[in-house]
């Protein structure tokens, strides 16, 4: 269930070799914090505050790491 004022999308890493708790990781050395959503799948929740630019940051760092 999302919070008001938020939007949530689940990524699927089940094909990229990592276990989630390796891809978190990942992100959170680059400043994107994300949770996970189960072993193959993780959660981006975006607030309504949060702005374009820093949305297209989120998915260049989600693009590397996920490479």
């Amino acid at each position: 269930t999302s919070l008001p004022g938020s939007r949530d999308q689940l990524l699927d890493i089940s094909g990229i070799g990592r276990t989630t708790p390796e891809v978190l990781n990942r992100f959170l050395e680059q400043g994107l914090r994300m949770s996970p959503a189960s072993s193959t799948s993780v959660r981006a929740v975006t607030h309504l505050d949060i702005s374009r630019q820093q949305v297209e940051e989120a998915v260049r760092i989600v693009r590397r790491v996920l490479a």
